[in-house]
């Protein structure tokens, strides 16, 4: 009791800033939105005219997908860049497979964005596929119920 909270915080800001302390952490969120940002921005014509509905549910898509990775502690251990990109990877599929009737057009421009996105990534495709299996899987569960598989899979019981 010889401090009050104020005080300690603001001796604690004082040393952060004495050691020139700087916190950075960008979270799958921040990297999601950014790519979607840069694709809608520098595709506007694309998105408002050939996928302006079915974009906003890719992007809701992503969100989603993002969330579920959080609850699952086995995604912690994955870099957040890898897991957005993945994320958008199976977004995609997801989107393609459950809306056949969309514009083609549109569609095919954002495989090739995405395509686009992996390679400059220079990740490794292994390490890619595997996360992208485990997300997938994980995404059927939460739509599907298959907990007893994923159980069973993965020995948690």
């Amino acid at each position: 009791d010889k401090f009050t909270k104020k005080q300690i915080q603001q001796k604690e800001k004082e040393i952060l800033a004495t050691i020139d302390f700087d916190i950075i952490n960008v979270s799958c969120f921040d990297f999601i939105n950014a790519f979607l940002l840069d694709f809608s921005f520098n595709n506007n014509e694309i998105v408002q005219n050939y996928m302006k509905e079915e974009f906003h549910v890719f992007e809701e898509t992503c969100f989603y997908l993002c969330r579920l990775s959080c609850l699952s502690w086995e995604f912690s251990f994955f870099t957040n860049y890898i897991k957005a990109i993945c994320i958008l990877i199976l977004s995609y599929d997801i989107m393609s497979t459950k809306h056949p009737e969309v514009d083609k057009k549109g569609f095919l421009f954002l495989r090739e964005w995405i395509s686009f996105v992996i390679k400059e990534s220079k990740m490794d495709k292994t390490m890619l596929n595997f996360i992208y299996q485990q997300l997938s899987l994980l995404y059927r569960i939460n739509m599907t119920g298959e907990i007893g598989n994923y159980l069973l899979m993965h020995k948690k019981f």
